[in-house]
């Protein structure tokens, strides 16, 4: 079986479909109902991989051979891509017989009114701690859009971004495996009582991470403002200057039916209506001018990654 075969399998399994293979290679599969209302395919489906019978089997009427285009499999994948695809990976081969983190701490901080100690009665213990990685598409939007990648990888115990750790290389190597030994998880010092993964840790989490995306994308958000600011006033002068021409033409006209007779009132008051629409259409224009260059940041959550 080519890698189609447990791609689709697992695929309907994730779909809520049951899953029986009657003999080699045949697989009967029946669909949830909502599955086969949305894809309009019929409930039971009998599958064999490959894009045709092989040679000198007729094959049967109800069995249906997939391959790679089939409307099945299409299906299938535009269900995939629609899912965030959020992956586990586990750092081994860390040194839990190493110890000393007391001695560690005394060599690195410093108080000057106090000193450190370790709790009475209390040892060191190895703990499983964990990270999560968020992975954010930012849109950074004027009068044209920016999209790029954002990571931000939380330290899920402390509750705080680890910059050091953002980068396409992870200091480690991440592995699918889990490691053997079983460890008890940290505790979450800054929500107590919370395990690890939990959701309230993670939608903390997030907004945390969200803070931090946005921190990330400084730089580049005052780079888009400064250019915004420069389009921003060059579009304002043109405006002005247009309508400047038009209230002085306005002006002009008023000035002359000014000056004539009593049996112009009536365009002079259409004049004056008209510079007044005139000076109603300058504001909303720079209204919108303003709307246009006026930045901002959009944050999409792709995937995470937990570590």
């Amino acid at each position: 079986m080519s890698d189609l075969g447990p791609f689709l399998l697992n695929a309907l399994e994730q779909a809520g479909a049951l899953i029986d293979s009657p003999r080699f290679g045949v697989y009967d599969v029946l669909l949830p109902e909502e599955i086969t209302r949305r894809w309009q395919v019929p409930t039971f489906q009998r599958l064999a991989m490959g894009p045709e019978p092989p040679a000198g089997d007729a094959g049967t009427e109800d069995l249906s051979y997939v391959w790679y285009g089939h409307p099945l499999v299409e299906k299938l994948i535009d269900e995939v891509r629609a899912e965030p695809a959020c992956t586990q990976g586990f750092v081994r081969d860390v040194r839990t017989d190493k110890r000393g983190l007391l001695a560690l701490a005394r060599q690195a901080l410093s108080f000057p009114n106090a000193r450190l100690s370790e709790v009475p009665r209390h040892a060191e213990v190895v703990a499983l701690c964990h990270y999560v990685r968020f992975n954010f598409k930012a849109a950074l939007i004027t009068d044209e859009k920016q999209e790029q990648l954002v990571s931000v990888v939380m330290d899920v115990q402390a509750g705080y971004a680890v910059p050091e750790l953002a980068g396409p290389d992870w200091p480690a190597p991440i592995e699918d495996e889990p490691p053997v030994d079983n460890h008890l998880p940290a505790v979450v010092r800054w929500l107590p009582g919370q395990a690890p993964l939990s959701l309230p840790v993670l939608e903390g989490l997030l907004e945390r991470a969200t803070r931090a995306a946005l921190d990330a994308l400084g730089a580049p958000l005052k780079a888009l403002e400064r250019r915004a600011a420069r389009f921003l006033e060059l579009d304002r002068a043109r405006l002005n200057e247009y309508y400047d021409d038009m209230v002085r033409d306005l002006d002009r006209r008023l000035r002359r039916a000014g000056e004539a007779s009593e049996d112009q009132s009536q365009r002079r008051t259409s004049l004056e209506d008209k510079l007044a629409a005139t000076e109603l259409e300058r504001e909303a224009k720079l209204a919108d001018v303003e709307a246009k260059y006026r930045p901002r940041v959009e944050l999409e959550l792709i995937n995470l990654q937990f570590i």
